[in-house]
């Protein structure tokens, strides 16, 4: 258990970390950077490495965030490409439990829920 809370923190420490070295989208087509969508999402992932069986409230809070912030095509475009970044610094996380999460939230999502979508749709 105690392998799991110190794998979960180094997690957590790389999606604060990560973002710092990604390159970033149009910053005219967000309103949020890379490193705050990760940090959004951060509550996730005990859910999304498949140690909770349901997203935290606080989790939900920030797909509502990330749902609300992607208004036009551009936005939507560029917040998957920066979950996939992310996700991409992860290699735990549960396929499904990505599937599953705007329908867990009760918040649909306006791209693909996906590590490896395709953020052109």
């Amino acid at each position: 258990m105690r392998e799991r809370f110190h794998a979960a923190v180094l997690l957590l420490l790389l999606l604060a970390v990560a973002p710092l070295i990604m390159p970033l989208p149009d910053p005219a087509l967000i309103l949020m950077t890379c490193g705050e969508v990760a940090m959004s999402l951060a509550p996730c992932l005990p859910y999304l490495l498949g140690y909770e069986i349901q997203p935290a409230a606080v989790c939900c809070g920030g797909v509502r965030v990330l749902s609300n912030l992607a208004l036009t095509a551009g936005d939507r475009r560029a917040v998957c490409n920066c979950l996939k970044q992310a996700a991409a610094y992860v290699q735990s996380l549960k396929e499904a439990n990505i599937a599953a999460l705007p329908a867990s939230c009760a918040t649909p999502m306006p791209f693909p829920s996906s590590s490896h979508a395709d953020c052109n749709l």
